[in-house]
């Protein structure tokens, strides 16, 4: 029979070992159960429906589950199923390996096969039915991996629980290692002990009446990965972990702190304030950037906020800088600034001794005390005067003290890239810095002399320029700017020589003979000069070339561009020339046309300039 898979048309048995071989519009073929004989069987257009044999039962049948096999040849063929308790008078449709608990029970149970299209052909059913409930019953759903951690679950279902039932959801995030009651639709967060990627969930049921049972129709489990496990924060980013969490981290908050107690949150004692305090510098204000570094021991998300730091400020050196950035030995004063604060702790600033580096020797220094008492502790061999009488101090609104040091420079301090200061303070309570060198102050000290705009004009006002001819003889006026090196500050007068030479040169502007002296004379002030002088006679064809140069400089100062102030020029002293001019003397005169006279023709070579004026005698 076909609960059995077995079927007998009067002929022979006709089984789910059957397969077709070969079917067309007329004809299908089966095999014979066991022997592999083929016979035809004469298909059934349209819809067909075949009843099973009627089971009585002395209860009423609550509920079946029913298991079939059906085939169908054509698209569109199928075998619907249906049963009934009440001996067809209601029926329910069915579905293969499903159980259905009937609205109606009654005591007689019987199914029924509708076989759609005509090659629809149903092989088997099986039928199982109960009269009564267990009392109690669970079910476990398979296991499922995610990629991270899984820090809660949202749980969602449709049920029928009629009275006297239960119906009890549990979830784990650890491969029912540890349960969660759930609630329908709320979620489920998983404690800070309970880390894991394998999701089950579990179904408990109860019935207090054996006719009675509670059923689940639809389960949708949602869930939150990318909690990480046992997270760790380095202050810094240096490789040390200063705060390493035993637990894990899901969607609650969790304090780091140097109080997070041992053994319950942290494995060992955090050290989060001293690492802290490992990366701000000993001295000053301002910005400093600390990384922190976040390790797990699992993927996840990590958000850190409201980041509470609480701190007490020393006693510091903020900083010093020099009025301009740049010291020359111009002879002018400007204000050395070294900034300075008391700490939380103290109420004044009672000392501070503050030192210029100087990398030719020992460093030049002064000590302020309040009060704004100075003295001089060393001007270094005299390169640099502090005017200690005129030191000064300010306080601003926040507390940090300025102290206001006049400071100039001499010829003797040759040069220094970048300068910075070293600050000793003192406070109510003693020493609290010491000897804590600036970064940012970068003082540059320059002796080095620069000439610059070099500008050239002869006696009749006609400025020059480089390969013009002039008449020799004439005098030349050059002029010009000088300041020190990379700067506008200007060298005091009296200070070095200004001195002008002369080189004869050949048309390709090589050397001839030696360069000779035309003009010298003392720098003067305001760092401009014009020097006027008579020039030579006639240089050579290919010209002369006239240097201004800085000379006579003192102790270590150069002068930086050297063949940049020049000027090359070619003097012509015995222009103009007659070359010829007719009638000669003593030659016979001939008379002009009326009225013209005679023709009188001069030739002149003025290299120079054109004549001018041409006087005949």
């Amino acid at each position: 029979r076909l609960g059995y898979g077995l079927q007998f048309d009067g002929e022979r048995f006709v089984t789910v070992d059957c397969g077709y071989s070969t079917w067309s519009g007329a004809t299908l073929y089966y095999r014979e159960f066991g022997t592999g004989w083929m016979y035809e069987t004469t298909p059934a257009p349209g819809t067909t429906t075949w009843y099973g044999e009627v089971v009585e039962s002395g209860e009423d049948i609550l509920s079946a589950n029913v298991q079939t096999y059906w085939s169908a040849a054509s698209i569109g063929d199928r075998v619907d199923y249906w049963i009934s308790a009440d001996n067809g008078t209601h029926w329910e449709e069915v579905e293969s390996e499903s159980t259905i608990h009937f609205d109606y029970p009654g005591k007689e149970l019987v199914w029924k096969a509708q076989l759609i299209g005509s090659t629809a052909v149903s092989w088997w059913v099986d039928v199982e039915y109960a009269t009564a409930y267990q009392t109690s019953g669970d079910w476990t759903a398979p296991h499922f991996n995610t990629g991270t951690k899984v820090g809660k679950v949202r749980p969602q279902w449709t049920a029928d629980v009629p009275t006297g039932t239960t119906l009890q959801v549990v979830v784990s995030n650890d491969n029912g290692s540890t349960w969660l009651d759930a609630n329908n639709n709320q979620e489920t967060s998983f404690s800070t002990d309970a880390a894991g990627n394998t999701l089950r969930y579990a179904l408990f049921m109860t019935s207090s009446n054996d006719g009675a049972t509670p059923s689940i129709d639809r389960f949708v489990l949602e869930y939150e990965e990318g909690y990480p496990d046992r997270p760790m924060l380095d202050i810094g980013g240096d490789g040390t972990y200063d705060w390493e969490s035993d637990i894990f981290l899901n969607e609650s908050s969790v304090v780091a702190s140097d109080d997070s107690p041992v053994g319950a949150v942290v494995k060992t004692a955090p050290t989060l304030v001293d690492a802290f305090n490992d990366h701000i510098p000993e001295n000053g204000d301002g910005m400093v950037d600390i990384p922190i570094a976040v390790k797990a021991a699992s993927s996840g998300r990590v958000k850190i906020s409201n980041i509470d730091i609480t701190y007490a400020m020393q006693t510091r050196a903020v900083g010093a800088s020099f009025e301009g950035g740049l010291a020359a030995p111009d002879g002018l004063y400007r204000n050395f600034i070294t900034r300075v604060a008391p700490g939380d702790e103290v109420d004044h600033v009672t000392k501070a001794v503050i030192a210029i580096e100087h990398t030719h020797g020992d460093n030049p220094a002064f000590t302020w005390q309040r009060g704004d008492a100075c003295s001089v502790n060393s001007d270094a061999d005299g390169i640099v005067m502090f005017d200690a009488a005129n030191c000064t101090s300010t306080e601003d609104a926040d507390g940090v003290l300025s102290i206001w040091m006049p400071t100039k420079v001499n010829w003797s301090w040759d040069d220094e890239g970048s300068a910075e200061a070293i600050i000793t303070v003192e406070d109510d309570l003693g020493v609290a810095v010491n000897q804590w060198a600036t970064t940012e102050m970068e003082l540059v000290v320059e002796n080095d002399i620069q000439l610059d705009g070099l500008r050239v004009w002869e006696e009749t006002g006609r400025q020059l320029f480089p390969m013009d001819w002039v008449r020799g003889g004439f005098n030349l006026s050059f002029s010009g700017s000088m300041h020190f090196q990379d700067s506008q500050l200007m060298p005091p007068a009296g200070s070095f020589s200004l001195r002008v030479i002369g080189q004869n040169v050949t048309y390709d502007g090589d050397p001839m003979g030696e360069p000779v002296t035309l003009y010298e004379e003392i720098n003067p002030a305001f760092g401009a000069y014009n020097m006027t002088f008579t020039s030579p006679i006639e240089s050579q064809p290919g010209g002369m070339i006239f240097y201004v140069q800085a000379v006579n400089l003192e102790n270590g100062s150069t002068y930086t561009n050297p063949n940049y102030n020049s000027i090359r020029l070619i003097l012509d002293g015995n222009s103009p020339l007659v070359l010829s001019a007719t009638p000669m003397d003593d030659e016979e005169r001939h008379a002009g046309a009326s009225g013209v006279g005679q023709a009188v023709s001069i030739v002149v070579q003025d290299s120079v300039d054109p004549p001018r004026q041409l006087n005949l005698h």
